[in-house]
């Protein structure tokens, strides 16, 4: 992550705002996947469990993302 390269202040903030600025459309493409899912006939094969899997862990993925975009949180669990 670009926060602990010892670059300006400034430049950590706009690295910050982009990296929160990933979170809008991942979370528009597990609204749409959720919402494909919604009232539809949804039979729990292999591949099912497989794409439920999938958005589960991409959410957690995200999640986590999120916290890391911070700057003040990124400094102290850098490299841990």
């Amino acid at each position: 992550h670009m926060f602990v390269s010892g670059q300006s202040l400034y430049a950590g903030l706009f690295f910050s705002l982009l990296s929160m600025l990933v979170a809008v459309p991942s979370a528009v493409k597990v609204f749409n996947w959720t919402a494909t899912l919604y009232k539809g006939s949804i039979s729990l094969t292999t591949p099912m469990l497989y794409a439920l899997g999938f958005i589960g862990l991409f959410t957690m993925g995200g999640l986590t993302g999120i916290c890391l975009a911070t700057l003040a949180f990124d400094v102290h669990v850098h490299d841990t």
